[in-house]
């Protein structure tokens, strides 16, 4: 069974979008070594989420974990077509 979970790093940006099943992941973990890339990273796993999140009509939360550590997912306390942030 294919999990729905995928873990990341800015390192390879590319790789967000090429290691993703066929269906877009419900949640995207993503660590950031640059600060300069935290919005194009998090753009980018948005991106993978966001199919997820429309099929299942849910926003997107974004939750920062740690120093340069997210957790982008589909949420259902987020109104559909929405992202919100929260820190931890």
């Amino acid at each position: 069974m294919e999990s729905s979970r995928s873990k990341q790093s800015a390192n390879n940006i590319s790789d967000l979008i090429a290691t993703t099943p066929e269906k877009s992941p419900g949640m995207v973990e993503v660590t950031v070594h640059e600060y300069l890339e935290v919005d194009a990273i998090l753009d980018n796993a948005v991106a993978v989420v966001q199919e997820a999140a429309i099929r299942h009509q849910t926003g997107i939360m974004i939750t920062r974990t740690g120093p340069g550590q997210y957790i982008v997912r589909g949420h259902s306390e987020v109104p559909f077509g929405l992202i919100r942030q929260q820190h931890r």
